[in-house]
Parts: structure tokens; sequence; C-alpha cells
């Protein structure tokens, strides 16, 4: 695909090509992982033509969760620069996991009047498809995560929207005018070449003020 070849995305590193440059540079998303070596995590996060090929045709849970596993920890991600990125989105219903080739720039924190205890909130520009037309925030985790937080967090709240909408349903039918909206979330795994880099999840931006009640694991 042009994507992972456009000279538009940094490599983020003046190391030159080798694949362990943007590890030890200075804006590095290389954390260590206790029991693995360098290259063991590094060929974990290298994705290679079957991954691709699987995950642009879906993926199960169990298969997710085992090819990443071994990726390790990763810093935040880094703002003020566009990326190349795989956005995956998760279906309940189906119980799918299908990612799509995307291309985004991460722009500035947002303001706002209560921070989040747990992750920074920032703005997100898709740069092609049908995303583009939106206004997007990503949300990325303060402390070091691994992949798997992200993956589980969107999981959650996708399931809680396939049965916000269920109801809805119900509601319909019954001939009650009300409707729950329920903000969907996707994932957006960074890459570098082929090479994973980092992970937020990103929902669209709402407009207005809202009340949390919910932080998807308990009433806030």
């Amino acid at each position: 695909a042009w994507w992972l070849k456009s000279p538009v995305f940094s490599s983020g590193s003046s190391e030159g090509d080798s694949p362990w440059s943007y590890l030890n540079s200075r804006g590095s998303s290389w954390v260590s992982l206790p029991g693995k070596t360098r290259q063991e995590i590094l060929e974990a996060r290298t994705l290679q033509p079957d991954d691709f090929e699987k995950l642009l045709a879906g993926v199960r849970h169990d298969w997710l969760f085992q090819r990443l596993e071994n990726t390790g920890i990763f810093k935040p991600s880094q703002l003020h620069r566009a990326h190349t990125a795989l956005l995956l989105k998760y279906s309940k219903k189906s119980e799918l996991w299908t990612a799509q080739e995307t291309a985004v720039y991460l722009g500035d924190y947002l303001t706002v009047k209560k921070k989040g205890r747990q992750r920074n909130a920032f703005w997100v520009h898709h740069l092609h498809q049908e995303e583009t037309l939106g206004r997007y925030v990503g949300k990325d985790y303060k402390e070091q995560k691994g992949l798997w937080h992200h993956f589980t967090d969107v999981e959650r709240q996708m399931t809680a929207q396939h049965y916000v909408t269920e109801f809805n349903k119900r509601l319909y039918e019954q001939n009650i005018p009300t409707q729950i909206f329920y903000i969907p979330s996707t994932i957006l795994l960074i890459l570098e070449d082929k090479t994973i880099k980092g992970c937020i999840s990103v929902e669209p931006y709402i407009l207005g003020e809202f009340v949390k009640l919910s932080n998807n694991t308990k009433v806030v």
C-alpha cells in the first residue's frame, strides 16, 4: 500500500534506516519487557503480510490477544506529527476486529475543564477515507501501557453500544420516542513502516457539556 512508504511521514529518528533506530531515538516508543529480549519484542511488533491480510479481513478476540501479547509496553504516542496507522473497529454482533489502512495527524491536547485521571485527550485528524469529514478525539494513557489495555477499553465500549442499540430498538417498538446515544470508539494502531509504534483509542468529538456517569468499569 502507498502509505507504508510515503515520504510525508517522518521516521522520527536521525539514526538511519535500521529497524532499531526508532527504538533508540529520543522520541522512542520503546520500553523493555521483563523476560523478553529486544529482538523478540521487535519481531512481535513487526506485522507480516499474513497479519495484514487477517486484520483487514477481520479477526477474533483470541487471535488478536495472542498476536499482540508479546509486543511489550509503549510510551505515549508523539503528537504534532502525521502517522501511518491501522484503524481497527470492533463489532459485538460479529465479534470481529476489522482493520483498514489510514493516515492521521495527532494534534494538540484538548482544553477541558476537568482532565481525566488515567488518560490524556487530543485532536485526531484523519488525512483520508470517510473519517476525514468528522472531528475526532484521541485518548492515550498517561502511564506506559501495553496494547491490550486500549483494545479492552474499546471492546467494552462497543459491547455497551451494541446493547444500547438493542435497547433503542425495543423503545421504538413500544412507540417510546426516547433514544439513548452511546459514543462509538475505535483503535488506531500507529505504525512505522510495518512496525507497531504505539496505540490510541479514538472517538467522535461531540460538542456540548456532558456528565460522565461511568468510566466503563464502574459508576463515577
